[in-house]
């Protein structure tokens, strides 16, 4: 095994250990699954009339408009929350002194603060003008792409979008941060004997190795960011949760939507995770670079 930038590779007999571990975890697992079915069978949550509605194409298409919404909302907060995490590490940084204390009060305030009490504030102050934006962007570029877009949603989908950017972009900013304080110092004195400024050497040396390092991590944070757009559920952005919530008062079947919904969670971090999981091992190991 190699050793990661940021920690030491486990001896052998601690691999061992750990995939004795999995081996335990695995067969805990499995055992969990059989008593869960068993359960379910003894309260008759298993009755074909309750698995009977996902047999009809409609009820897939609600459902493929609902998988439709979460991933507009995923794509668009991983992007925004990746490009703000970038920005927030780069100035504080390499940026004018008299920014990096407010950068960093920044960061530190939105790590803090609860990610669904960031969306009720921003959707209870915005909504309207999210709506009213929507309206004027559907009625300028036709209905075909305020459907792709999500324009007709925007009142929902927008304070959804500046919330989980606001929270996940300071979590981004950390993971840079971090992977350019892992970076030999000697880089930084070596670009700035070579006559460039600290802007130039952040942006030039040493961010492009701490993104390429940092590349498993960030697909990780891109995995949280999956999982919180369940949140557009509290304000009634029409996504996946909420889509499931809507079918199960419809069928009255809660614990066979419930069981669906986690399935296609599951699959989608979990392409996510195995994504992250591979950039990880093509990531070359040892110490992130040396100096010249």
């Amino acid at each position: 095994m190699t050793a990661s930038p940021f920690f030491d590779a486990p001896t052998p007999r601690t691999g061992k250990f750990l995939r004795g571990l999995d081996i335990v975890c695995g067969c805990g697992l499995v055992l969990l699954l059989g008593l869960g079915i068993h359960a379910l069978a003894q309260t008759g949550q298993l009755r074909g009339e309750l698995w009977a509605p996902f047999l009809e194409p409609a009820l897939w298409r609600l459902i493929g408009r609902g998988f439709a919404a979460t991933l507009r909302a995923l794509i668009a907060c991983t992007l925004l929350s990746f490009v703000a995490g970038l920005l927030l590490a780069a100035l504080g940084s390499a940026g004018p002194r008299w920014l990096r204390t407010p950068l960093r009060l920044w960061v530190e305030l939105f790590r803090a603060i609860p990610s669904l009490l960031i969306l009720l504030f921003v959707f209870f102050t915005y909504a309207e003008a999210f709506n009213r934006i929507g309206v004027t962007l559907a009625n300028g570029l036709g209905d075909t792409a305020a459907m792709v877009l999500g324009l007709d949603q925007l009142q929902t989908l927008g304070p959804l979008i500046v919330a989980l950017t606001l929270y996940h972009g300071a979590l981004c900013a950390e993971i840079i941060r971090a992977g350019l304080n892992a970076i030999p110092r000697g880089q930084m004195q070596a670009a700035r004997a070579l006559g460039m400024t600290s802007s130039q050497a952040v942006r030039l040396i040493l961010l492009p190795q701490a993104l390429h390092h940092m590349r498993p991590a960030l697909l990780a944070e891109a995995v949280r960011i999956a999982k919180a757009t369940a949140l557009g559920y509290a304000i009634g952005y029409q996504e996946l949760l909420r889509t499931g919530q809507i079918i199960s008062t419809a069928f009255h079947n809660v614990i066979a939507v419930s069981l669906v919904m986690m399935l296609i969670y599951g699959c989608l971090c979990g392409a996510l995770s195995w994504l992250a999981s591979s950039l990880a091992r093509t990531t070359p190991g040892g110490r992130l670079g040396s100096a010249s």
